[in-house]
Formats: structure tokens, C-alpha cells, sequence
């Protein structure tokens, strides 16, 4: 089947003579080339590899070569760091161990001596409410059965001996509190 014309020459064709180069051949004449018979084979014209020729595979891995003096002291070394790294390790766990144990003992201590003075405190308490619990009944009573005047007299002296001991106060509030009672109880208190 003839190609069709794609620079437009028509059946002409190219001429390479028109390019100053040799005739052309004319398109008609097929030439023929000496080719071999295809072979059934594809890979028969490929010539077949010598045994010499192919490399040797190793059944097993050479031997390393020996590491030089260099990675040994280098692995000595380490050896070493490690094993200083190891030692500072368990000194600081047994300083912790230790460190706790301590604080421990330390806690349990002074939450026995804080439970020890609360209770001592509790108790002094217990023992102040019940001596004052005492003494109200106490002077309830005297109340009841003395002149009623005697317990504020009481109070009134009590006031006045600690002023004259150098306490401050009320003083001055209680010599006006007396003065008062000594004239009530002089010219009687009437209730009107």
C-alpha cells in the first residue's frame, strides 16, 4: 500500500539528486536484503556463557576482619562508662531508699508528738471546763445561800487589786461600781 503524500509532491516523491546528493532510487523496486532465516528459537543466536566466566558464589560469608586496637579500647571504655553510670545509679536509689526511710520515720514522729499534744491539750481542756463547770455550780450555790452582794464584792476587789498590781483596765469603771453598791447597801435598794 503506497504511503500517503504528506509534503504535498505528489507523485514525484523526494529527490535527494535536487539537494545536490545521489539519485534517488525509484519507489517501485523493493530492495532486498540478505537476512538469515528467522530461527525457531529467539535465544538461539545468543551464544551460551562459559562456567569460567561466571562469578563463584561463597557457600557461606567470609570471616569479619578483625576490628583494629581503636574499637577495642573504645568498646573497653564504654564497658567502663557503664559500669560507672551502673554504680552512680545504685548509690542515688539506695540514697532515696534511704532518704525515705528517713523522712518516714521523721513524718511518723511528728504526727505521733501532734496527736500526743492534741490529746494533752483535749485533756487540759476537759479538765479547765470541768474545774470552771465546778466552780459556777460552786458559786451559784454561795449565791443561793449568802448575801447576794458578797460575789460582786468579790469581783469588784478582784478588779481593783489588779490595778494596783499594775494591770490596766477597768479600773476606773469598777471604784464607780463599788461607790455605788456601798451607798446602795447603806440606804437599802428599794424595787419600785
Amino acid at each position: 500500500e503506497p504511503m500517503p503524500d504528506m509534503a504535498g509532491l505528489g507523485d514525484q516523491g523526494f529527490d535527494p539528486a535536487m539537494m545536490g546528493g545521489a539519485p534517488a532510487m525509484p519507489v517501485s523496486e523493493p530492495v532486498a536484503f540478505d537476512a538469515p532465516a528467522a530461527p525457531s528459537d529467539a535465544f538461539a543466536a545468543v551464544p551460551a556463557p562459559v562456567e569460567a566466566e561466571l562469578p563463584s558464589i561463597p557457600a557461606a560469608m567470609p570471616e569479619p576482619e578483625p576490628v583494629p586496637a581503636v574499637m577495642d579500647k573504645r568498646e573497653e571504655w564504654n564497658k567502663e562508662w557503664q559500669a560507672q553510670l551502673q554504680q552512680k545509679a545504685e548509690e542515688e536509689e539506695e540514697f532515696k531508699r534511704k532518704f525515705r526511710e528517713e523522712a518516714e520515720r521523721w513524718l511518723d514522729q511528728y504526727h505521733d508528738d501532734r496527736t500526743d499534744a492534741r490529746l494533752a491539750k483535749m485533756e487540759a481542756n476537759r479538765k479547765a471546763e470541768k474545774e470552771a463547770l465546778e466552780h459556777s455550780e460552786q458559786l451559784l450555790e454561795e449565791a443561793a445561800s449568802e448575801n447576794p452582794y458578797k460575789r460582786v464584792y468579790e469581783l469588784i476587789a478582784d478588779a481593783q487589786a489588779g490595778r494596783r498590781s499594775g494591770e490596766h483596765g477597768a479600773a476606773n469603771e469598777t471604784d464607780r461600781m463599788h461607790s455605788l453598791l456601798v451607798s446602795l447597801k447603806a440606804r437599802g435598794m428599794t424595787m419600785s
